[in-house]
């Protein structure tokens, strides 16, 4: 019963505020000029983002959903390309993805990858042509919707309080389901379509956090996303009102980090943490961290002894031991084949049929993994495997650029917003580069936004649009407004 209640009002709740969402972010910005219908798109995809499987209609391809996000997609992306085709015929739209770095490497990724399945045998080239077509290249045209989308500030800004949002409503469902020991989705989906009615639970009996994401890892990574920007929203408010609930959401967001038992999410939380910290300027920063320190360690002790969160014997490898040998030998097993095909790999997909020949370089995997081998493969062992070292240079290349600018945009930007906002995005990025050492979490429309994101403010840095404003320093009374000023006001001339 209780299950049911929470459900209908996340639902209500949730969806009410995804219709008037957009109506407050114009609003608060009506001084500026007018939002555009793929601004407007993107604002809502993103907050949609989070919720994946609790917005689904339909189930289709074994755990691949039909949602509302990937309608919301496709409807902006539809208007996207009507306009720079027929209306505007603006041909900026497609020469801007070619003006960076980020984009340049983001772009040649899945090409790389077809390049890599040319040495496939025919029959076994399927799954590759299913993750290029269903995964690489709409990931692709994603990022290019989003890099001609989200280049203002207010709308860069209102797309991350809405992101924010709607990890804060999969967090809350998250602390549901660690306070009732109860899924808050009403069925979850695996391979081949089959339901799981119960909470992901260790071999002793005790749970692990997923909420809307239905994989405990993938729910740590997106809140490690989010905690970055969110960090960041923090030192940019200047009302005590607005930080303390903020810092509220921090700590809400570390509870379901901690309580997913992702032994991934928790380093990735760590590394966010860490960096954040040495890479923040606010004066007693000493006492911050260890007053952030002290938090987590009661916040860990306190779930240990009140709740059934698999935290302790996650550490201690009384959980979660099958797994890790199961990682061991999937990576060396990747490694072997990378050995033997070390320039483009033995191709997209082929860790599904391939890599079966390599078994025979490690007999421990019988009695490690009885599932199919590539389950546990670290991101970057998974890409040198199958597209080789072009692959992997491609793949950092897009990491690489990307906290290059933000670190530069930290050092030179003097808008408050690029200034702090660089660190958030910084720390979440790096935290799920992290990650990826640990699990095969790498793929993210998240990371493809925060990497937009970059590229536009380092664009606006260099042709000198953000010079033209200069800040404000009163503390804003209101949340939203706190959240979405923007300078308006431009220098003039003395008569």
């Amino acid at each position: 019963m209780s299950q049911t209640v929470m459900r209908i009002i996340l639902y209500i709740t949730s969806l009410s505020l995804m219709a008037i969402f957009p109506f407050i972010a114009i609003n608060r910005t009506r001084r500026e000029r007018r939002w555009k219908i793929e601004e407007i798109g993107m604002l809502l995809i993103l907050y949609s983002m989070p919720f994946y499987a609790f917005y689904s209609a339909n189930q289709f391809g074994g755990p691949s959903f039909i949602t509302v996000t990937k309608s919301l997609g496709g409807i902006t992306l539809a208007l996207f390309f009507i306009k720079a085709f027929f209306l505007y015929r603006d041909i900026h739209l497609f020469v801007k993805p070619f003006q960076n770095w980020i984009s340049v490497s983001i772009i040649l990724y899945p090409l790389v990858a077809g390049l890599s399945m040319l040495q496939m045998n025919p029959e076994e080239t399927d799954f590759g042509i299913k993750l290029l077509c269903m995964a690489m290249i709409p990931q692709t045209i994603f990022y290019i919707l989003v890099l001609n989308s989200v280049g203002r500030k207010s709308v860069m800004r209102w797309c991350l309080i809405a992101l924010l949002i709607g990890i804060t409503f999969a967090c809350v469902g998250g602390v549901y389901e660690l306070a009732s020991g109860k899924q808050i989705l009403k069925t979850r989906f695996v391979n081949k379509g089959v339901g799981i009615t119960q909470l992901l639970a260790t071999n002793t009996g005790r749970s692990r956090v997923s909420s809307f994401n239905t994989d405990a890892d993938l729910h740590s990574q997106a809140v490690c996303f989010g905690l970055g920007p969110l960090l960041s929203f923090v030192l940019l408010t200047g009302s005590k009102r607005n930080r303390f609930l903020l810092l509220l959401l921090v700590a809400l967001f570390c509870v379901n980090i901690i309580a997913t038992g992702s032994k991934g999410g928790w380093i990735g939380l760590a590394t966010l943490l860490i960096t954040f910290a040495w890479l923040m300027k606010i004066q007693r920063k000493g006492c911050v961290i260890a007053v952030a320190v002290i938090a987590l360690i009661v916040t860990v002790i306190s779930m240990e002894v009140f709740t059934k969160a698999a935290i302790i014997e996650r550490i201690t490898g009384e959980s979660g031991g099958f797994s890790n040998r199961a990682r061991l030998v999937d990576w060396k097993v990747s490694l072997i084949a990378f050995g033997e095909r070390p320039i483009l790999g033995w191709g997209l997909g082929s860790s599904v049929y391939g890599f079966s020949k390599m078994r025979r370089f490690a007999p421990d995997v019988i009695s490690a993994q009885r599932r199919v081998l590539g389950a546990h493969i670290a991101v970057y062992t998974l890409i040198i495997a199958e597209m080789g070292t072009i692959g992997l240079i491609v793949a950092l290349g897009c990491y690489f650029f990307s906290l290059r600018y933000l670190l530069l945009l930290r050092r030179n930007s003097r808008d408050p917003f690029y200034g702090h906002m660089s660190v958030g995005l910084f720390a979440a990025l790096l935290s799920n580069i992290v990650m990826g050492f640990i699990h095969p979490i790498g793929a993210s429309e998240i990371q493809l936004v925060y990497m937009a994101m970059t590229a536009n403010m380092m664009l606006a840095h260099t042709t000198g649009v953000e010079s033209l404003r200069v800040g404000t320093r009163r503390p804003q009374k209101n949340l939203f407004r706190a959240a979405s000023a923007m300078p308006t006001h431009i220098h003039r001339k003395r008569k």
